[in-house]
């Protein structure tokens, strides 16, 4: 009867501090989902303190509760496993997240203060040259020359900013100290980063060549005034070029072709941005499902999208016809090709993704089953264990005796325990790119 009292009276204090430390979590979190820092910080060491000071009644609390539950009547002994089991998940949860934000609240990497960095830095040029784009009033075409030419000679920079952006997004993703939620934002500003700025790039030359091309007496003004730009347009535009041959004037790409061609092209890197960053957490079900049906979707625009493409080659098809220069015919099968290729790379790495994320959500059932199985296994024996460190007062024999049976009964235990961890190492190795802290930890927790 003491006993009972005991564990009721340890039952509701760890309950109690649960819901507290649930509270305190849930207020450390910003309207937009994400985790307000300065709030996290005042009460990560209280939680820790916390999960701390209270580890030794939840470890006893969880021996004393399978014993209790053995003299229960079945339907009170289920009720009394079901709350206990109840409890181990809201903990391990709260668990879980203080441990997840402890590297985040030491405050971030220096590779992620980078990015951000140089995130800021290209949203703020692009956001600039949209500006620029936007003049229209006569009595600032002077200036918005000069703004157009400054932008078309900084572009090879930006360029290689983004690209630097790109390029390093996968690895900095893989920074511990953000959060899936950060991730996701990181990811989305870079993927608006590069639709602007395959837009900048298209409209920018565009605008230019139309300020250049004002009526004759206030373009000869201006194009006397910039001789840079003059330069810079006669490069990029070969119309401009008041003498040419014929041959000459027919090597670039027809202008409906090219630009149907960029369009493409530049939804094709969309998908593949949004590929590299998708990053998932291993085990998470619900995160993996919602993230197939986003692959489904993108397969299924693919699809619809691919008349498109059919059209792409009839017109170029068309074109080669017209065309009488073998120069012209040979840039236009370069530029199909080039888009064939991006098309049928896209479409493979979408359906491979697809796949790979079917296959993560059958490995991750099964790591779950194993885990519980696992953690049942261990609640089992540990309840075991703590029974016969109980009973030093036996006789030795009985102790021995005790220790043996113990020992047999362990030993089918190691089959589920192996299995466990084959397929904990499959999700390590098969899905390394994604997010494993998840199980990681949970291994960790096992241990």
């Amino acid at each position: 009867m003491e006993e009972w009292r005991q564990f009721h009276c340890d039952l509701n204090g760890l309950t109690q501090w649960i819901t507290e430390a649930e509270e305190l979590l849930a207020e450390t979190f910003a309207p937009d989902g994400g985790l307000d820092l300065e709030k996290a910080r005042m009460h990560q060491q209280e939680l820790e303190e916390g999960i701390s000071s209270h580890q030794p009644s939840f470890a006893a609390l969880n021996r004393t509760g399978d014993e209790i539950v053995q003299k229960l009547s079945p339907t009170d002994g289920s009720f009394l496993r079901d709350k206990l089991a109840g409890l181990n998940q809201r903990w391990s949860a709260i668990f879980a997240e203080v441990k997840d934000r402890r590297p985040r609240l030491k405050g971030e990497s220096k590779q992620v203060m980078e990015y951000r960095k140089r995130l800021d830095d290209i949203i703020c040029w692009l956001t600039k040259a949209e500006n620029v784009l936007q003049k229209r009033s006569t009595t600032e075409l002077e200036e918005n020359l000069q703004e157009l030419t400054d932008l078309t000679q900084e572009m090879d920079i930006q360029a290689e900013k983004l690209k630097w952006l790109n390029r390093t997004e996968l690895e900095m993703l893989s920074d511990k100290s953000l959060s899936l939620h950060e991730r996701e934002k990181i990811s989305e500003s870079l993927r608006t980063i590069n639709s602007t700025w395959n837009k900048i790039c298209r409209e920018v030359p565009s605008t230019l060549k139309e300020r250049i091309q004002e009526p004759c007496s206030v373009s000869q003004t201006r194009i006397a005034a910039h001789p840079g730009v003059q330069k810079v347009v006669l490069v990029s535009s070969a119309s401009d070029i008041p003498v040419q041959s014929p041959r000459t004037s027919e090597i670039s790409v027809p202008a409906d072709l090219d630009k149907t061609i960029t369009e493409l092209a530049d939804w094709l890197v969309l998908i593949d941005q949004m590929l590299k960053s998708n990053i998932v957490t291993v085990g998470d079900i619900e995160e993996i499902n919602k993230t197939v049906s986003r692959m489904k979707i993108t397969k299924a625009d693919l699809e619809q999208r691919h008349p498109q493409l059919d059209y792409v080659f009839t017109l170029a098809q068309n074109l080669k016809n017209k065309a009488s220069s073998s120069d012209v015919r040979t840039a236009i099968t370069e530029k199909l090709e080039k888009v064939k290729n991006q098309w049928d790379s896209t479409q493979h790495g979408v359906e491979l993704r697809q796949q790979q994320l079917e296959d993560m959500i059958i490995d991750s059932l099964q790591w779950d089953d194993h885990r519980e199985e696992t953690e049942e296994l261990m609640r089992k024996y540990e309840a075991r264990f703590y029974i016969l460190q109980q009973a030093r007062r036996d006789p030795l024999i009985k102790q021995i005796s005790d220790n043996q049976v113990l020992l047999q009964e362990l030993g089918p235990g190691d089959g589920i325990v192996m299995a466990f961890d084959n397929v904990l190492q499959k999700l390590l190795e098969d899905y390394g790119s994604d997010d494993t802290r998840n199980v990681k930890e949970t291994t960790e927790y096992l241990k």
